[in-house]
C-alpha cells in the first residue's frame, strides 16, 4: 500500500515536473493571472496589514473577496503560501489534487467495479491525465481542480450509504470544493451524487424487492446535505449574498454534435478559436487518444454483456449533458433552468465526468482483453507472464495521454514571477500589461479598474480616478488631513466647513459600515462615500459581509455535528 501511494505521488510530480522547471516561480498564462491575483490579495492582506482578506481593493476598483465565488484563500493549501509563497503553494496544490485523482480513480475502479490492478491503473491514468485537466489547468481554470476529487466523492458516498458516519467524509469533500472556489465542480458534483444515488437505489430495490433502499438513500442524502450546508456556510452565505447583488445568470446556446465526441477524446490540437464553437478550442478537449478509446469501446461491450451498467450509463448521461443546447428538452437545457445551474456555461465541460466513466470502461476493456487472451492461452504461447503483458498494455494505452499532458502543462508556465515592492501609498492605476501583471498588483500595493472576471457582473464606478494621488476627496473648502487603507478598512481625518460627502476611490458595496456614530455610508454614483456633518472627523469605514457572523456560527456547528457523528455519539440511522 505504501509503495503504491508513494509511486503514484512520484508519478503525479513527474507529470507536473515541467511546471516547476526551469523556473519554479514562473507564473501561468491566461486565467492563471486572475487566480494567482486572488491568492496574492489574501497573502498581501495578511503580510501588509495583519488582516484576513475580506475585500479586494486591487481589482475592478474594489470588489468583495470573501463573497467572490472563485476566491480560494479558505483552502487548507493556502497556508503553504506563508512559508513558500503563492506560486509554489498553487503548484503543490495542483500536484496533490492530481495525485488524489489518480489514487481515488484507482480505488473506485478496484472497489466499485472489481477491476484488476492493471485495469484500475488504466482507469486512474485515463482520468487524471486526460486533456480536460491538461488544458484547463494550463489555461488557469484552477477553480476546476476539485474535479480531481470526483472518485473520492463516489467512494465516500457509497461508504455513507452502508454506514452513515461516512457522510461526514462526503460532506467534507463538498465543503472543501466550496473552499477551493469550485464554481463548476460543486454543482457538477451534486449531479454526480444524484446520478450515482439513483443507480445504487435502483440496483438495491431490484435486488431486495423492497423500498427500503430508497429510504436509506434519502436519509443518507439529507445527512450529507445538512452537513455540507453547515460546514460550507463560511463560503455559501457570503457567495449567495454576492450573487444576489451581482447576478451571474448566463444564457447558454452552445451545442455539440455526436461526432464531435470523438474529436473531444482524440484531437489534441485545434486553432485557438474553435471554428465551430463560440469558446476557445481547449473547452472542447478531454484528450485520451485512440488506444484508450478503442480499449474503452471493448470495455463497453464487455460491461454490457455482463450487465454491468454503471460505467456505460455514466458515460451516456454526462455525454448527453455535453451535447448542450439541442432544444428545450435537452438534458443541458433542463438543468440550466435550475438555480445555480443557470449561472453555468460551456456544457462541454461535462467532459470531465464523461471521461471518468470512459476511463473506467477502458480499465474494464483491458481486463476483458486479458481474460480473452488468457482463455485462448495466447499468453502462454508467447511465453509472457500475464502480469507483464497487462503492464505493457496499460503503459501502451497511457503513454500518449501522459506525454501530451506533460507537454501541455510545461508549455503554459512561462510568464514572469510575481514581483514588485509596495508603493508609497495605495492607488489605482492602469497596468500596461494587465494580462501578465495582474498577479503582481497586490504585492506592489496598487489596484486597477480593469475588470476581466469571466461571468461575474461586477460594476465598476465610472468616476474612480487613477494615479498616485490622494484616494479620498473632500468638497471645496474642506481639508483632507490624513488617509490610509488596509485590506478591508479605509481611514481618513477630514475637516469640513459644512455637511458634505467624503468620497473614497473605490466601488460602493452595501456591507461597508462606519465605525462609530458619526456619518453614514452612501452610494455616490457607484463610489463609496460617507455623509458627514460639519467639523473635524476621524473616519473609519470597514467592510464585513452581513452574513459573516452567521456563517461562522453555522460552520462551527457543522464541525461539532460532524465530529459527533463520526465518533458515533449521534444515532446512525
Amino acid at each position: 500500500m505504501f509503495l503504491g501511494l508513494s509511486g503514484s505521488l512520484a508519478l503525479a510530480f513527474a507529470f507536473h515536473a515541467l511546471a516547476f522547471y526551469p523556473d519554479p516561480q514562473a507564473t501561468g498564462f491566461g486565467d492563471w493571472q486572475q487566480i494567482h491575483h486572488n491568492w496574492e490579495v489574501a497573502l498581501a492582506a495578511w503580510r501588509q496589514h495583519g488582516e484576513w482578506a475580506l475585500w479586494n481593493p486591487h481589482h475592478c476598483g474594489g470588489i468583495t473577496h470573501l463573497g467572490n465565488p472563485e476566491s480560494q484563500h479558505f483552502s487548507p493549501f493556502f497556508l503553504l503560501s506563508f512559508p513558500l509563497g503563492t506560486t509554489l503553494a498553487i503548484k503543490l496544490m495542483l500536484v496533490a489534487h492530481a495525485w488524489a485523482g489518480m489514487v481515488g480513480a484507482f480505488l473506485f475502479a478496484r472497489r466499485g467495479l472489481g477491476l484488476t490492478r492493471a485495469g484500475a491503473c488504466v482507469a486512474a491514468g485515463g482520468f487524471a491525465l486526460n486533456g480536460f485537466f491538461a488544458w484547463q489547468m494550463a489555461g488557469g481554470h484552477f477553480t476546476f481542480v476539485p474535479f480531481y476529487l470526483a472518485p473520492w466523492l463516489l467512494l465516500t458516498w457509497r461508504a455513507a450509504y452502508r454506514e452513515l458516519r461516512w457522510a461526514v467524509a462526503t460532506a467534507a469533500l463538498l465543503a472543501l470544493t466550496l473552499l477551493e472556489g469550485g464554481t463548476y465542480p460543486f454543482p457538477y458534483f451534486v449531479l454526480l451524487l444524484a446520478f450515482d444515488a439513483a443507480l445504487v437505489a435502483a440496483r438495491d430495490v431490484r435486488r431486495t424487492r423492497s423500498a427500503r433502499p430508497l429510504a436509506r438513500v434519502t436519509a443518507t442524502g439529507l445527512t450529507i446535505f445538512g452537513l455540507t450546508a453547515t460546514l460550507g456556510a463560511i463560503r455559501i452565505l457570503p457567495v449567495v449574498r454576492t450573487l444576489r447583488l451581482f447576478p451571474r445568470t448566463i444564457e447558454s446556446t452552445d451545442s455539440m454534435l455526436p461526432h464531435e465526441l470523438i474529436e473531444v477524446w482524440t484531437t489534441w490540437d485545434f486553432p485557438w478559436r474553435h471554428p465551430d464553437h463560440i469558446y476557445v478550442w481547449n473547452e472542447y478537449t478531454a484528450f485520451v487518444g485512440w488506444p484508450l478509446l478503442v480499449v474503452a469501446l471493448f470495455g463497453l461491450g464487455a460491461c454490457l454483456l455482463r450487465r454491468r451498467w454503471e460505467p456505460a450509463l455514466g458515460l451516456l448521461f454526462f455525454a448527453a449533458l455535453m451535447m448542450g443546447n439541442h432544444g428545450p428538452f435537452a438534458p443541458w437545457e433542463l438543468i440550466h433552468r435550475l438555480p445555480v445551474y443557470d449561472s453555468l456555461r460551456v456544457p462541454s465541460r461535462f467532459s470531465v465526468l464523461a471521461t471518468f466513466y470512459l476511463a473506467l470502461l477502458a480499465g474494464a476493456g483491458l481486463d476483458a482483453a486479458a481474460a480473452w487472451l488468457h482463455e485462448r492461452r495466447l499468453l502462454s504461447r508467447v511465453g509472457a507472464l500475464p502480469r507483464q503483458v497487462l503492464a505493457a498494455l496499460a503503459v501502451a494505452v497511457l503513454v500518449l495521454p501522459g506525454t501530451i499532458f506533460g507537454v501541455v502543462i510545461h508549455d503554459h508556465w512561462d510568464l514572469p514571477a510575481v514581483h514588485g515592492a509596495p508603493a508609497g501609498r495605495f492607488h489605482l492605476d492602469t497596468s500596461p500589461a494587465y494580462q501578465t501583471e495582474l498577479a503582481s498588483l497586490p504585492r506592489r500595493g496598487v489596484g486597477t479598474t480593469q475588470c476581466y472576471v469571466g461571468a461575474m457582473s461586477w460594476r465598476v464606478a465610472p468616476g474612480l480616478w487613477r494615479g498616485d494621488r490622494p484616494q479620498v476627496r473632500v468638497p471645496d473648502g474642506g481639508r483632507l488631513l490624513a488617509a490610509h487603507r488596509t485590506n478591508h478598512g479605509v481611514f481618513a481625518t477630514v475637516d469640513l466647513p459644512e455637511r458634505a460627502r467624503v468620497i473614497f476611490n473605490q466601488n460602493f458595496h452595501p456591507d461597508w459600515e462606519v465605525v462609530g456614530d458619526t456619518g453614514s455610508v452612501v452610494d455616490d454614483a457607484g463610489r463609496l462615500a460617507v455623509a458627514l456633518p460639519e467639523g473635524r472627523h476621524r473616519l473609519e469605514v470597514r467592510y464585513e459581509s452581513a452574513t459573516l457572523w452567521y456563517a461562522r456560527i453555522l460552520t462551527l456547528l457543522g464541525l461539532l455535528v460532524a465530529f459527533l457523528l463520526w465518533r458515533g455519539a449521534l444515532p446512525s440511522r
